[in-house]
C-alpha cells in the first residue's frame, strides 16, 4: 500500500561546501552547494534541468531493496503555473500544483512490504504554452 502526502523541500538539506583556492596572493572562497544523500540512495531522475517548450516526462523503474521511500522534488524556476502528475504501474496518483518561483516534494512510502517497486512516470505540464525552467530530482530509499 502506498501512502501520498504532500511536504515542502526544505533548503537547509542542502549544505554549503568551501573550497579555499590560491590566486597569487588572493584567496577567494568557492561555494558549492551539495545535497545530502547517502550512499545507499537510489536517483532515478539525478538532478534534471528542464529548460524550453514542451512538458518533462520521465518513466523510471523502483526495485523493492532499493527502499521505503520515493521522493519526488520539483523547482519552478518558469513564469507560469505546472503541474506534478505522478503514475504508479498505470495508476494516476493525482496532481500537484507549483506556483511560479515555488518548490515542493512529493513524498511516497510503503507501509507493508519491503519497499517501494514498479514503473513511475513523472510528468509535468503547463496550461498556457510558456517556457519551462525547472529543477526536478527523485531519490529512493
Amino acid at each position: 500500500m502506498l501512502s501520498l502526502s504532500k511536504a515542502i523541500f526544505e533548503d537547509n538539506s542542502y549544505i554549503a561546501n568551501a573550497k579555499q583556492s590560491n590566486q597569487g596572493k588572493i584567496h577567494k572562497n568557492v561555494v558549492k552547494d551539495t545535497p545530502i544523500i547517502s550512499p545507499t540512495n537510489f536517483l532515478p531522475i539525478n538532478s534534471v534541468h528542464h529548460r524550453g517548450k514542451g512538458a518533462f516526462k520521465y518513466p523510471f523503474t523502483l526495485s523493492a531493496q532499493k527502499g521505503k521511500n520515493l521522493n519526488i522534488y520539483t523547482k519552478n524556476n518558469g513564469t507560469s503555473t505546472v503541474y506534478l502528475s505522478v503514475k504508479v504501474n498505470g495508476q494516476d496518483f493525482g496532481e500537484t500544483t507549483i506556483p511560479a518561483g515555488g518548490q515542493k516534494t512529493r513524498n511516497f512510502e510503503q507501509l507493508v512490504g519491503t519497499g517501494l517497486s514498479g514503473n513511475y512516470e513523472v510528468y509535468i505540464y503547463n496550461n498556457d504554452g510558456s517556457l519551462y525552467d525547472l529543477n526536478i530530482s527523485a531519490r529512493q530509499y
